[in-house]
């Protein structure tokens, strides 16, 4: 018999045995410590707060996950929803919660004649890829890779450069099964009137606003268990084929139909005047300015590779920079051999007319089509974190940038990675109508430096100090949002919609148990920034979601007793009453 751990009581794991079978559930410490690291990002600040689950239920449909949130309403259980676990940031950020691990539920089904792929939250990119190729069709696959979970990818960023062409992620949802956290289920769109998911706006409800925004809730509010996602006409007349395996696999372009480009560009405003006459024109698959430390890690064949070559290179990408930078750009055929000729025209003539220069390129995919190369993102350091991810304006992008790399480097350079004047990954979305920004920082976490001075203390301090910055230039940022360091308010950043979150969570989940929060934030905000709950009228998560009342207190340290760590109503509750 399963040894049953002392907060999950043993009514309860009774109670999920008795939904999924002996089989599907466990408190092995061997397997729920598994839970607390995710299959990709390592050594990274999202891992700070992580707790084990103290049970591990893996449902196979539908009505066993609304019977599973049931038991854990009825005992008050926290739980998180696992799709891929692609990243640590998806698990348990409370001590003793049930991890809900969805990859059983990997139902893929197909609606050729309306372009539609229908999935299950446990089915992934990859596997979606390739039977969408067989079939004529095809989609986006994500910067963190093909192994990341369809569903929550859809609900979660899903950002590639191919947003340029396709558009966001989340606006190609269509129906959508949803279980809430007191088990009842909802569907929206046409679901919610028969069995046909093509059209998410109607003739049902259309909620996907609440569940997808601008970065998702991560689980907060439920479970979606189906999801309809429109797809694409594949551009070439069969599948592109894998060469090679592992992180270098690839795919081989014909380059009748489907071709990079590198362009050297002379200076930024050129580089500017590139990006935006490129969408005005409306030519090319993807385009964006790449940051140098990727073409090198690219080229990398490990971590000592990359560190033979970047280090000694120093002076040669400064001079480099100086001067020119890349911007690369995807071209396809869509329709014909005759469209990729007549767009790689225009495409020549805008960059000719900038003084741009053609360098050469491998004719492959290996990022946003296939993506096998997605865990080299930790190689150069091994800590990693975005501390900036924002659509806004092709100005905004640049601007962001520059700020950013000036903070970076003036205050946090060493411990952080010197990227010798990197300001940031730009690429154009939605047809150059916005653009996407990302600054990414990283640093050797096993570095033997003291607290104060670790490259993960001064990420957390380049992340606060970041968000200082936007507020000082007047530029937007991404973290004003749930699951931001800092959950920024005031009108100069619009609605509070933490507190119209909050009236939505409190509605479908008033016990709190869904995905229970990471308080770790406001305890960055209280250590590196104390006084902008007066400067800039910040509000903590745990005021915006629990009106002051600190209900989770989550660890950081094992050290401290469990019973430290929850609230009061969760000791003093009886069972036998609730059941």
């Amino acid at each position: 018999m399963p040894k049953v751990t002392e907060k999950v009581s043993k009514a309860a794991y009774n109670a999920l045995q008795n939904i999924v079978g002996p089989e599907w559930v466990t408190d092995d410490v061997a397997i729920t410590e598994s839970y607390v690291k995710g299959g990709e990002i390592h050594d990274c600040i999202y891992q700070r707060g992580q707790q084990p689950p103290g049970v591990v239920v893996m449902p196979k449909d539908t009505e066993e996950v609304q019977k599973i949130v049931k038991v854990c309403m009825r005992y008050h259980l926290p739980y998180t929803p696992i799709g891929a676990f692609w990243g640590v940031h998806c698990g348990g950020k409370v001590p003793f919660h049930v991890s809900i691990d969805l990859s059983r539920m990997r139902s893929l089904e197909w609606d050729e004649k309306h372009m539609v792929a229908i999935v299950g939250p446990g089915q992934i990119h990859s596997p979606l890829q390739a039977e969408a190729q067989e079939r004529g069709m095809y989609t986006m696959t994500p910067g963190g890779g093909s192994q990341a979970a369809v569903i929550g990818n859809m609900l979660t960023c899903n950002y590639s450069p191919l947003n340029y062409r396709l558009g966001l992620a989340t606006r190609r949802i269509l129906g959508v099964e949803w279980v809430l956290p007191n088990g009842e289920v909802i569907r929206l769109g046409s679901l919610a009137t028969s069995d046909d998911p093509y059209w998410g706006e109607g003739p049902g409800p259309d909620l996907r606003g609440l569940l997808r925004g601008y970065l998702g809730w991560w689980g907060k509010v439920g479970i979606i268990t189906k999801m309809a996602i429109k797809m694409h006409p594949l551009f070439l007349p069969e599948r592109m084929q894998p060469v090679e395996r592992g992180m270098l696999s690839t795919l081989e372009f014909p380059d009748n139909r489907i071709k990079w480009y590198n362009f050297r560009m002379p200076s930024e405003e050129a580089m500017r005047k590139a990006m935006r006459e490129i969408s005005r024109c409306e030519i090319g698959a993807a385009v964006m300015r790449v940051p140098t430390i990727w073409r090198y890690r690219g080229k990398s064949h490990s971590r000592e590779d990359f560190w033979s070559k970047w280090g000694p290179d120093e002076a040669k990408i400064r001079s480099s920079r100086a001067t020119s930078s890349v911007c690369r750009v995807l071209l396809i055929g869509y329709t014909s051999e005759e469209q990729l000729q007549y767009e790689e025209s225009v495409l020549m003539d805008i960059m000719n007319g900038l003084g741009a220069e053609l360098g050469r390129t491998k004719q492959s995919d290996q990022s946003w089509i296939k993506n096998a190369d997605s865990a080299g993102m930790w190689w150069p350091a091994g800590g990693y974190v975005s501390v900036e991810f924002v659509v806004e304006t092709l100005e905004h992008s640049f601007a962001r940038g520059k700020t950013l790399l000036k903070e970076k480097e003036s205050k946090f350079t060493p411990p952080l990675v010197d990227e010798y004047g990197e300001e940031g990954w730009i690429q154009m979305t939605d047809m150059g109508h916005t653009s996407y920004f990302e600054f990414l920082i990283q640093w050797d976490p096993e570095h033997p430096l003291g607290k104060y001075e670790s490259g993960e203390y001064k990420a957390w301090e380049h992340w606060v100090a970041s968000q200082r910055t936007a507020i000082d230039h007047g530029q937007f940022t991404a973290n004003i949002g749930s699951l931001s360091v800092m959950g920024l308010t005031g009108p100069a950043f619009g609605p509070n919609y933490g507190e119209i979150y909050d009236k939505v969570r409190q509605a479908v989940d008033p016990l709190d148990i869904s995905n229970p929060p990471l308080d770790l934030h406001d305890r960055v905000i209280d250590e590196f920034a104390p006084k902008w709950k007066e400067d800039y009228n910040f509000q903590t998560w745990s005021e915006l979601m629990h009106d002051g009342k600190e209900w989770w207190k989550v660890l950081t340290s094992r050290d401290i007793e469990w019973k430290d760590c929850l609230p009061e109503w969760y000791w003093d509750r009886d069972d036998k009453e609730i059941g």
